[in-house]
């Protein structure tokens, strides 16, 4: 069984209470405060998004490279099999 709080553990907790409160609210930002900070986000969000996709872009010009340079040799290569193929016979 618990005891019957005090008068002043009765008023104390609601002046904790209001005193966070305060602090909350002092702490909150204005309208135009938040407002400005997702503007700034979501510039920073585009300028992310823009490197990305140039460094994408880099990537698969560079894959398309190496693509390129497989096929060409295995091309030469089968070629070159051909080539030897059709000198041994009689």
């Amino acid at each position: 069984m618990t005891t019957p709080l005090t008068t002043e553990e009765r008023i104390s907790r609601p002046e904790g209470v209001i005193q966070y409160f305060e602090v909350v609210m002092g702490n909150m930002g204005t309208r135009e405060e938040l407002q400005a900070n997702v503007a700034t986000l979501l510039g920073a969000i585009e300028g992310v998004k823009d490197s990305l996709h140039a460094e994408m872009r880099a990537d698969i010009r560079a894959a398309e490279v190496r693509i390129t340079r497989w096929t060409v040799g295995a091309i030469f290569t089968a070629t070159a099999l051909a080539v030897a193929a059709v000198k041994l016979l009689p």
